[in-house]
């Protein structure tokens, strides 16, 4: 398109211009323009230098980036990119008699915004130590910033010591505050030292003795537990874990995670909730463009607008339970099934026959027993042992009912007890 005399100031961002160079008449026909750039994903325009004795006409490639002409060079408005993604855009400048051209690529970064939501500071303990912990675990581990190391308590007759002295011990240097600890538990997959119940005492500058803070209850999963000092742990010198109850009587711990709260950015208010999915009524337009914040701003504007969707940000999800819940209410220690995978751990191969059994008391004093017809004896001792691997506890009766001929026979399998009776059929072929 051939260039015209325009330029737009937009609302976001105009970067600083450099004047456009006009060489005088005769020289050698030249066109330079400005570098390639690379742009983060908010909305602004950029300005692009051109340098140039000749007439020339200039093009994008991508829809989303808007060009604009004036004495100073070229102005390039783009759009926020809320795509995850980066995308580019070609702009191209050509001489009218086709001699010359430039090139200059335009790549903006896909939408970085969450980065910019305030996220609370972890404050390290200056030193942790315990009263008992095995070799390879050591109480270090609880502040090293890694899930993938644990404490845990010394193996063997040590198990947990709350009489001595309290387990584990965090002191802090310069602390202003503290206002949560997040207990984490050890993330290997064993429950092995779960925390179930424990003390937590508290020591500040203003008062040097341990106090109770709390007694807490906790179920023994993997799940995070926190415990909040409510208006804050002001001057913190210590925090103390008494442990009372734990899986396998020992204790284990991943992290212990000490935080304050990051004040959110006034301009967060803006929003009826904490996932920030409506503005608040009366928001106008002129508050949004009153705002700083990149992210507040871009999610503003499109409320306002209409646009915003909540796809992908916002859902419902439901919630499993732990392998430990079900090991749990199936009385089954150690066995860690879910509920996707099989609980029975029970194959049986094509070709083979099972008989599941109910019905029989859970007092009831019995075993598996086969009778074998003469006519079945090749399928019936399997038919039994399946049978058994179901219900070790069944007395299995197994006796033929019809001879149907032809190497096939129809039986009837009984349990004792008063279970119920299945019948099958059990081909000869």
């Amino acid at each position: 398109m051939k260039k015209t005399l325009a330029i737009l100031f937009a609302t976001f961002g105009v970067l600083s211009m450099t004047a456009q160079r006009v060489l005088p008449e005769g020289a050698t026909p030249l066109l330079l323009t400005g570098h390639n750039r690379t742009l983060n994903y908010a909305e602004q325009t950029v300005h692009i230098d051109v340098t140039a004795n000749v007439e020339n006409d200039y093009s994008v490639d991508a829809d989303w980036a808007k060009v604009y002409d004036s004495s100073n060079g070229l102005y390039v408005h783009v759009p926020a990119n809320y795509g995850g993604e980066a995308r580019t855009a070609l702009l191209t400048l050509t001489s009218r008699d086709g001699h010359t051209t430039q090139k200059v690529t335009l790549t903006q970064q896909g939408n970085n915004a969450a980065a910019d939501i305030p996220s609370d500071e972890r404050i390290k303990p200056a030193n942790v130590t315990a009263n008992s912990s095995a070799s390879g675990n050591a109480a270090g581990n609880m502040r090293d910033g890694d899930y993938s190391t644990f404490w845990h308590t010394q193996w063997g007759t040590g198990g947990l010591n709350v009489s001595a002295s309290t387990p584990a011990t965090f002191t802090f240097s310069n602390v202003e505050r503290i206002d949560y600890v997040t207990y984490v538990p050890r993330q290997d997959g064993s429950s092995n030292g779960y925390i179930r119940q424990v003390e937590v005492f508290v020591k500040t500058t203003e008062n040097p003795n341990y106090t109770s803070y709390g007694t807490y209850n906790w179920v023994a999963n993997s799940a995070p537990k926190t415990v909040d000092f409510g208006s804050g742990l002001i001057h913190p010198t210590a925090v103390q874990f008494k442990v009372y109850e734990g899986e396998g009587n020992f204790a284990s711990c991943a992290e212990m995670e000490f935080c304050v709260r990051t004040a959110a950015n006034d301009e967060y208010g803006i929003f009826t909730d904490d996932l920030y999915t409506a503005l608040k009524p009366g928001v106008t337009m002129d508050d949004v463009e009153a705002l700083t914040n990149p992210l507040v701003q871009s999610l503003a504007y499109q409320m306002l607008q209409g646009t915003y969707t909540t796809d992908y940000r916002v859902g419902t999800y439901k919630c499993y339970n732990s392998p430990q819940y079900y090991s749990a209410i199936w009385n089954a220690p150690g066995k860690y099934y879910d509920q996707i995978a099989g609980v029975t751990g029970i194959n049986v191969e094509k070709g083979k026959h099972a008989i599941v059994v109910r019905g029989i008391p859970d007092d009831a004093d019995v075993s598996a027993v086969g009778v074998v017809h003469a006519g079945l004896a090749e399928r019936v001792p399997t038919i039994c042992a399946l049978a058994a691997q179901v219900n070790p506890q069944a007395r299995i009766k197994v006796t033929p009912r019809v001879n149907l001929g032809s190497g096939s026979a129809e039986v009837t399998v009984e349990t004792w007890q008063n279970a119920d009776a299945v019948t099958i059929a059990v081909n000869g072929e």
